[in-house]
């Protein structure tokens, strides 16, 4: 990420530095163009490294509560080159760099046009990050330049300077400097101004402290001294990688599904993908809201959606509740593509459930989490 590609006849960038002066993370498109041209010429470098790569590039500038929706071959690609199924935590079936090759020249007619294709996208996100790079010194130059030009007119016109009409006496009032304790005392004492008696010193000896017990944070701070950090750090990341609906473990990493309602850490077979047309439906209270649950087949899903989507009551918000472990791709998938979705466990997904056949309010829901 950090090494930078050399360009004949013009400069070097970083793949970091595009990101950082387009503001914005790549395309689908530009993903794939990445992926074709770093696989044909960085023959050394692991697939893994490409992979994750990739997700940087298009994950970049996001929140860590924002999931981006890719296109499904693209998504799958970028998974199997990582080997990790978004789905489970089991491996996918590994694949090579010639592999990845020939599912980008897949998507285009032949070899020839997809190499043509792939490096004309890579030489247009080159050609603009260079344009707005320059755009930016341009006219950081003129305002310098602006600036300059107007202290030069002002010189060359020969204008008087003002005298300062401000004067400041000799016996003006000066604020007193701000002493330390020990120089304030050491002032007290050469002014004399207290007189100080003599002490006379006994020589009796002080009482021996009794050993006491030492109390709770003393107990609790030798147990973290004594406790190695690894141990801890690994204690921590075993609570992190269980499921808070089910209790099983995550075999490989923690999981990145959190509840948006309840905050909890879920696995993907126990997380559900709670969608709506718009953002701001979020807010709006439950009886505004008509729920829609796809928990069987794909082609049981579709028929059910379609049903539900044309004996709809225009009064209604459509609520999808589809199970994330399902991992459908059918019609109806594709006709919810850009609906603001959010992560949901069993549990709360139960609870909205019957939220919304009984149609009273909940009280623990509140604020801006009304569903």
């Amino acid at each position: 990420m950090d090494g930078s590609v050399c360009v004949p006849n013009t400069c070097h960038i970083c793949l970091k530095e595009i990101l950082e002066r387009q503001g914005h993370p790549i395309t689908e498109e530009q993903a794939w163009a990445l992926c074709y041209q770093l696989c044909t010429l960085l023959k050394d470098y692991s697939i893994d490294q490409l992979g994750r790569l990739i997700y940087y590039c298009l994950d970049w500038g996001l929140d860590h509560d924002v999931e981006r929706d890719l296109h499904e071959a693209l998504a799958l690609l970028v998974c199997r080159m990582i080997n990790v199924n978004p789905r489970t935590d089991a491996s996918l079936l590994p694949i090579g760099l010639p592999e990845v090759i020939q599912v980008c020249e897949d998507r285009l007619d032949g070899t020839a046009q997809a190499a043509h294709h792939y490096k004309t996208v890579c030489s247009l996100l080159f050609s603009e990050t260079i344009e707005l790079y320059h755009y930016i010194q341009s006219y950081k130059t003129c305002i310098k330049v602006h600036a300059w030009k107007y202290v030069v007119e002002e010189i060359q016109s020969r204008e008087p300077l003002r005298p300062c009409s401000r004067t400041f006496p000799s016996n003006a009032y000066r604020p007193p400097e701000k002493l330390f304790p020990f120089d304030q005392l050491k002032q007290v004492i050469e002014s004399k101004q207290y007189t100080l008696r003599k002490v006379q010193v006994s020589e009796r000896k002080l009482r021996e402290r009794t050993k006491e017990e030492p109390c709770l944070h003393e107990r609790l701070m030798a147990e973290i001294r004594t406790t190695d950090p690894l141990e801890l750090f690994a204690s921590c990341k075993r609570r992190r990688a269980v499921c808070s609906c089910c209790s099983n473990r995550s075999q490989f990493f923690t999981w990145h599904n959190t509840c948006s309602r309840c905050d909890r850490v879920v696995c993907p077979s126990c997380c559900v993908k709670m969608r709506v047309p718009y953002k701001w439906c979020m807010d709006l209270p439950i009886t505004f809201f008509r729920k829609i649950v796809l928990r069987q087949s794909a082609e049981r899903d579709h028929s059910h959606f379609w049903r539900e989507r044309l004996s709809w009551d225009c009064t209604k918000v459509p609520l999808v509740l589809e199970a994330l472990a399902l991992g459908s791709c059918s019609q109806h998938s594709l006709a919810m593509r850009g609906w603001h979705s959010q992560d949901l466990c069993i549990e709360c997904q139960g609870l909205l459930e019957e939220t919304c056949e009984t149609g009273a309010f909940v009280n623990c829901v509140t604020g801006t989490r009304e569903i």
